[in-house]
C-alpha cells in the first residue's frame, strides 16, 4: 500500500470500488487502509459555494490533518482554524500563507504563542484575562476573536478548561485588551445543529449584542464566526442546505447586512472531509453465538473482528457517538443475512464498533465503511501495537481539470505529487 507521501493517481474509467477491488484481491493485503477520493473535498467545496455563497471557509485541522487534504483546501482558497503550534507548522509546511491561519485555541502556551508571532500568524481566540496579557507579552499586533457563549443564563458559573465566554462577562474582558491596547476584531461561537432555528437565531441575537458592547468600547468588529454544526451525510445533504441556506439568509440579512462590512465564516469541518475517505477492514477473526429471540427461539449471532477500531480510525464511535455501518465487498455472498457484531482488533471491551446485519462472511473477508474522513486520524492510536492505516490517493479526471484551472496548478501538482 501506498504512504501519504506517494502520488495522487488519476482515474479515468475506474470507481472507488474498483480500486477497492484491485488492492483486497492482492492475497498479501491484509492491513486496513483508506482510499481517499480527493475529489469530494471538491464537490463539497462547490456545493457550499452555491448554498452558502458570501460565507467563507475556516477548517479546523482537528478533522483531518493529512497533507493531501491541507493541499486540496488550501488550493480551494480555504482558510485553516489550529490548536496548537504542531497544526500551524502542518498548514505552513503545505505552502499556505500565514496570513490564512487562526490560532483558535484558547489556551496557547507562551512557546507556541511566540511561534505564531514570528511566522505572522495574526488571528488568534482569547476567552480570559490573563490570556489576553499573554497575548499582550508576546503579541501585541494580533487580531482577536472572542468566543462567546449562546446559552446564557444569569447566576454562578461551573468551572471550565476553557471555552467560550458568557455575555454578563464580555463587557470586562474587552475592557481589559482595549486597556492594554490589544485589538478585537471578531466574534465566534459555537451551536451543536445549525438546523435547529431557534437555537442558531438566539447565536445571531447573542453575537449581535456583542458586537454592539465592542461598538460602545471603541471597538470595530469585521468577523462574525459561525462555528461548526454544518450537517455531513451525503443522502440529506440537499434538503439539510436548502433549509439552512434560508435561515442563514434571513437571521444575517436581519442583524448582519453587507453594509455592515462584516466578514462572514464558519467551521463545517465534517462536511468539508468526511466524504473523501472510504475505509477498508479486513475481517481477521470470526465467533458464531446463538441468542434467543423475543419468542424464545435461537438465532445465530455473528462477531466479527476487524483490523481497526475504537482506538484507531472509529474514534467517533467513542467520542461523538457516530454510527458507521459496513458494506460487505465480499463477491458472490450469500443474500441472507444475519444479526452481526463488528469488533475492533484490542483487548480492550470497550472496543464495539457496531450491530448490524451483514452476509455470512469469513476471516480473510473485507468490510468498507464509508464517510470516514472525519477524525479518522488526528485520534487514531497505535493502542496494542495495531497500525494506522495507509491511504491509497485517487483524483478523478473531471476533479484534475478543475484543479488545472487554478492559478496555482503547477503548485498544486508538485504538493499533490500528481504526474503529468
Amino acid at each position: 500500500m501506498e504512504t501519504s507521501a506517494c502520488a495522487v493517481e488519476i482515474i479515468t474509467d475506474k470507481t472507488i470500488l474498483d480500486i477497492i477491488t484491485d488492492i483486497t484481491d492482492d492475497p498479501e493485503q491484509e492491513e486496513a487502509f483508506f482510499v481517499a477520493d480527493l475529489s469530494q473535498i471538491i464537490h463539497r467545496f462547490k456545493f457550499w459555494q452555491t448554498k452558502m455563497d458570501g460565507i467563507r471557509l475556516l477548517f479546523p485541522l482537528r478533522y483531518n490533518n493529512d497533507p493531501k487534504v491541507i493541499v486540496t483546501l488550501g488550493a480551494l482558497g480555504v482558510n485553516f482554524s489550529c490548536a496548537s503550534k504542531m497544526e500551524i507548522e502542518n498548514v505552513l509546511r503545505a505552502g499556505i500563507d500565514p496570513s490564512r491561519i487562526c490560532y483558535s485555541n484558547q489556551c496557547k502556551s507562551p512557546m507556541s504563542l511566540t511561534f505564531a508571532a514570528e511566522c505572522g500568524v495574526k488571528w488568534l481566540f482569547f476567552d480570559n484575562k490573563c490570556e489576553l496579557q499573554k497575548i499582550k507579552d508576546i503579541h501585541p499586533s494580533a487580531e482577536l476573536i472572542l468566543p462567546i457563549d449562546i446559552s446564557y443564563s444569569p447566576g454562578p458559573k461551573n468551572a471550565i478548561k476553557s471555552g467560550y465566554v458568557h455575555l454578563d462577562e464580555v463587557s470586562s474582558l474587552l475592557q481589559e485588551a482595549r486597556d492594554l491596547q490589544l485589538r478585537v476584531v471578531g466574534v465566534s461561537f459555537y451551536i451543536e445543529n445549525i438546523e435547529v432555528v431557534e437555537e442558531f437565531t438566539n447565536a445571531i441575537l447573542t453575537a449581535s449584542r456583542v458586537f454592539s458592547i465592542g461598538e460602545s468600547l471603541g471597538f470595530h468588529f469585521s468577523i462574525l464566526d459561525l462555528g461548526t454544526g454544518f450537517p455531513s451525510k451525503t443522502e440529506t445533504l440537499e434538503v439539510n442546505f436548502n433549509e439552512i441556506s434560508s435561515i442563514v439568509g434571513d437571521v444575517l440579512h436581519d442583524h448582519f447586512h453587507p453594509s455592515n462590512e462584516v466578514q462572514i465564516v464558519a467551521n463545517p469541518g465534517r462536511f468539508l472531509v468526511s466524504s473523501s475517505f472510504v475505509l477498508c477492514a479486513n475481517i481477521i477473526a470470526k465467533r458464531e453465538m446463538e441468542t434467543a429471540t423475543e419468542n424464545g427461539e435461537k438465532t445465530k449471532v455473528c462477531h466479527y473482528y476487524i483490523n481497526d477500531g475504537v482506538f484507531g480510525s472509529f474514534s467517533d464511535v467513542i467520542y461523538y457517538k457516530m454510527t458507521y455501518y459496513p458494506i460487505a465487498i465480499k463477491r458472490n455472498h450469500s443474500n441472507t443475512v444475519h444479526r452481526s457484531v463488528v469488533w475492533g482488533p484490542t483487548c480492550d471491551s470497550t472496543d464495539r464498533i457496531v450491530e448490524c446485519s451483514l452476509p455470512d462472511l469469513s476471516v480473510g473477508d473485507w468490510l468498507m465503511f464509508r464517510d470516514m474522513g472525519a477524525y479518522s486520524f488526528t485520534r487514531n492510536t497505535s493502542f496494542n501495537g495495531f497500525n494506522t492505516p495507509k491511504v491509497k490517493y485517487i483524483l478523478p479526471f473531471q476533479a484534475l481539470k478543475y484543479l488545472q484551472n487554478l492559478p496555482n496548478w503547477s503548485e498544486i501538482r508538485r504538493r499533490l505529487n500528481i504526474s503529468s
